[in-house]
Order: structure tokens, then sequence, then C-alpha cells
């Protein structure tokens, strides 16, 4: 890519910390790499790094992580500057613009609890302590994880700065807690893409950092956050490449755009545009996440603005005219709902009074290569007595349909690491920083499920072994089929066994039903709940 404008080296500013490099490096590789260029890594301290008493969002500037290195762009001293996209303000100012990004890292958060705060946390009568200066953070997950972590009652957040490694300390060390803020803190929530690159970094001048982040992370409970309840802050997980918009610098910025991820820079973007329409800026209580995926854009929402208004919002942007004649109109009635909570039921169950000995059996066989998969709260089973300390005290990851069944599972005292967010199994749950050692699921489910599924797992073959705990048994014949389901036009399946069974129960159904009538087949959608 040589040109009589091109610079023999190409200069990198970054903000000084271990994370801030480490991020640095992975443009600088993929610029050396693919684009043959030579490259030099310059590092700054940042002023946001040396003020560590200020929550960011009272400190009055804008920018207090990356405008240092905007300076040195507009003067010439760096070609480009590799910022996490979401320190970056929300509105871009004139000389300099995000020109590039590379694939995003998980954008969700992750919750990691002391093992030895348990018993801290059950002799105050529920109440947790968990670090977070993030207004966002502390107002969307005050009301959630009183629901999903057992024992629970209140929630107190607390101020804490520093990077990654330092808050960690102030977490786990008992000498880093000052005595006049109270009782020691019990949890910390972290970005969950700054978790995985420490952990996944191979360089050895990251070594004492990774050893740190992993030694840490081994003695935690980890919960990671769902984006239905905690979308994140606009662009987490994604990296911006900044340069300068100089007529000089047109050889940079198509070396730079010839990097970009363009399905990771356009969810970024609009995610930044959607907060900036509130205001923007670390003081905003508001969250928002955008999940490109094949069926289409999934958009979560949620927080407060500043003059007091509550914002939820969960939807799916379709990729394809098929899935746009899918949404109701106006003068379509209300769906049937058939199977799941709350839906028209098409079957009785038959418990499996043995599976909860078969499960234990297998998990212990396990050991740290297996993780429990729960396909909703009812399939785990009641008994034996001791299966949910079982399960808590082999500190296995336990991953779970949605956040209701999180939720009924967190009542009866079981640990679960997270959930698919009512998204469907084909999302990848991706735990390989804190579960390193997972090699299979085993899905506890209906007996009629299948033997074998296949999801993708992290360092391992991608199975998933089905645990059926429970049979489903006909409740209906053709003959005295529900009728609200043979007179039904709209309907929402709750589940793929009530879709089959409801085939069989009712003749012509597939011609009666949906906006496109005589479809043989159907699309499964991920249903986002408002609750």
């Amino acid at each position: 890519m040589a040109s009589e404008s091109a610079p023999a080296i190409l200069h990198i500013g970054s903000r000084r910390s271990d994370l801030a490099r480490l991020q640095t490096l992975m443009v600088a590789e993929l610029l050396e790499q693919e684009m043959g260029v030579r490259v030099e890594c310059h590092y700054k301290e940042a002023p946001g790094d040396t003020n560590l008493k200020d929550p960011l969002w009272k400190m009055p500037e804008t920018g207090v992580f990356t405008s240092f290195l905007r300076d040195g762009l507009l003067e010439g001293s760096f070609d480009l500057v590799v910022h996490s996209w979401k320190d970056l303000p929300l509105a871009e100012e004139p000389g300099t613009t995000v020109a590039a990004t590379l694939p995003r890292a998980d954008p969700r958060d992750l919750l990691v609890i002391r093992r030895d705060a348990v018993e801290e946390i059950a002799a105050s009568g529920g109440h947790l302590i968990v670090l977070s200066s993030s207004p966002r953070r502390q107002f969307n997950l005050t009301p959630f994880l009183k629901t999903v972590v057992p024992g629970v009652t209140s929630v107190l957040f607390r101020d804490v700065r520093g990077n990654i490694q330092t808050r960690m300390r102030k977490l786990m060390e008992p000498g880093m807690h000052e005595e006049s803020l109270g009782a020691r803190p019990h949890g910390l929530v972290l970005a969950k893409a700054a978790v995985d690159r420490f952990i996944r970094s191979t360089g050895e001048e990251f070594r004492d950092s990774r050893e740190l982040v992993e030694g840490y992370i081994s003695k935690c409970h980890c919960m990671v956050l769902p984006l239905s309840a905690n979308p994140t802050a606009a662009a987490q997980g994604a990296l911006g490449v900044e340069v300068s918009t100089a007529p000089g610098k047109e050889y940079v910025r198509k070396l730079v755009k010839a990097l970009n991820d363009r399905t990771t820079f356009e969810a970024a973007w609009k995610e930044k545009e959607i907060l900036n329409s509130y205001g923007g800026g670390c003081h905003q209580k508001i969250g928002c996440t955008i999940l490109p995926r094949q069926y289409g854009r999934l958009m979560f929402l949620c927080g407060r603005t500043d003059g007091g208004l509550d914002l939820l919002d969960r939807h799916i942007t379709p990729k394809t005219p098929l899935l746009e004649d899918l949404r109701l109109g106006e003068g379509d009635p209300p769906p049937l709902q058939v199977g799941g909570a709350g839906g028209l039921s098409l079957f009785d169950r038959e418990v499996d009074f043995e599976a909860g000995e078969k499960l234990m059996d297998a998990l212990k066989a396990g050991g740290r290569e297996v993780g429990l998969w729960i396909a909703k709260a009812s399939a785990l089973p009641s008994s034996p007595p001791n299966l949910i300390e079982c399960i808590n005290d082999l500190d296995i990851p336990v991953w779970v349909a949605g956040t209701t069944s999180w939720r009924q599972l967190a009542k009866r005292g079981l640990w679960c690491t997270g959930s698919a967010d009512g998204l469907g199994e084909q999302e990848d749950p991706d735990l390989s920083s804190i579960a390193p050692g997972l090699k299979k699921w085993i899905k506890v489910t209906h007996c009629n499920a299948g033997e074998r599924q296949h999801i993708a797992v992290p360092d391992g073959e991608p199975c998933k072994e089905t645990l059926g705990t429970y049979a489903l048994k006909s409740k209906y014949t053709p003959e005295s089929c529900p009728s609200d389901l043979k007179t039904a036009t709209h309907i929402f399946w709750g589940s793929g066994s009530a879709y089959v069974e409801a085939l069989r129960l009712s003749e012509g159904l597939v011609d009666r039903v949906g906006p496109r009538r005589g479809a043989r087949g159907f699309i499964v959608l991920p249903f986002l709940h408002a609750t």
C-alpha cells in the first residue's frame, strides 16, 4: 500500500494503562501483519488515570481519557490513536474522526462476588455491597441484583476508581479497604471485555496483570449480566481508532479504514447516536446496546434521563420483508400464546424422580469440565433435597434460558452464571475466561428434547448432552383440541414442542395462521420480554 505520502513509520498514541496498551497492540499487530507497515506505539498518562478520587461523572470536563490523545493527533505527534470507544465523547469534534474499529468483544458487564463474602451477606441480613462508580450500573442493577443473587434483600453501591487491577484489589484484599466506609464490599462490576482481553492475552509484558486477574476471578462467583436488564455504555467492548481529518492524512485514513469491522462500527455508532439524543455523558443513568444478528438487529435501552423519564425499549428490527410481515397490524387480533409461561398448555408432565440423582452423579463425574444448562427453572429437579447445595459447592457454570428462570432459581438458592436472555440457545455464553476448563454442557430439559444437541463451547468439542428430567404427555386428542387453538389466526409459540403438538391436534393450522397463509415452516425469533 505504498504511496509518495506514506510515512515510513506510523506513530500510534494510547493511554499508558496495561489494558490500553494491550488494545493498542491488537491494532498495531494488524497494521504490521496485514498491511505491512511499520509502527511505533507511544503511551501517555491520561488525566482520568491520575485523578482517582472523583467518580468520572463528577469530573467537569469530557474526554478525561481521550482528549489529550486527540490533541496529539491535531498537533501531528500521532498518526492514529486507539481508544476504548466507550471513553470517547458522544459527539465528534472538528479535526478528527473515528475511522475504524475491530470486531467487538463481549459488550456485557460482569459481576464478581467474593466467594468468602457469601456468609458475610447472609450475616448482614442479605445486604449486598457492590463497587461501581457508573450511574448507569447503579440505577439498572439495584433492582435486578436483588432478584438474581441468592439471599440478597438490598443492594448498596459504592464508588470505586482505578484500573481493573486496582479495582479488583479493592474488592479482594482486606488491606485495601477503608474501614471508615463500613463493611467490606462483596462485589464489583466490570466490563467483561476487559476481563476477557487480560485473561486471553499472551504477551509476556502482561503476564503479571493476567495472572492477577485470573487469580482473583478464580476466587469469585461470576455473573454475566444480561443486556435486557443492564444494557451497556455506548460502544462498550469496541475499540475506536481515531485519525486526523487533515488533507495530508488521507493515506492514514485509507489504511485504517481497511481494518474496519463494518458491523461493529455501525452498531457502536448507532448506540452513540441514541445516547446522545438523551444528553449522553458518564453522568447518565442510561444504557444502550445493539446486537446485530442473522435475523435482524436487537436493541436494548434501559435507564432514566436527567429529567426523570424512565426508558425501557427492547425490540427487533427484522432484516427481511418476511420477518416484517410477522408484525401484528392494527386490525389483527392479539396472538394466542401456546406453550411457555402463562400460555395455553398442551401437555401434562411426568416427572422422573430419579433425575436429580442422575444429574448429581453426572456433574460430579464431569468436574471442572462440565457446566449445567437449564432449559427452564422447572426442569431442575426438586430432589434430592441437597441438589442445589451440591451444584453450588461444585462451583461450575450454570446457564439458564432467560431471566425469568434465573429469578426463580435464585429463590431456590442456586447461584447462576448467566442466561441466554431469552434469545435462544444459539447465543454463545462466551465463558472461556471465567470457566477455562469447560468442555461440555449437561442440559436439563424434557425427555422428548433429543439425546444430543450442539452448541459452541470454547476449548473443546461443541457438545451439549441432554438429561431429561420430565416427559411431556399429550393432554388432548384432535377431537378434544381446545377451541382457542382451532380458531386462532395469530399465535405466539412458547416452544418448539408446542408447535409440533399443535400441528398434530389442529388440522390445517398452517393454512390458517399468520400473515402469510399456507406457510409450511416457521421462523424462530427471540421474544424480548418487558420484565
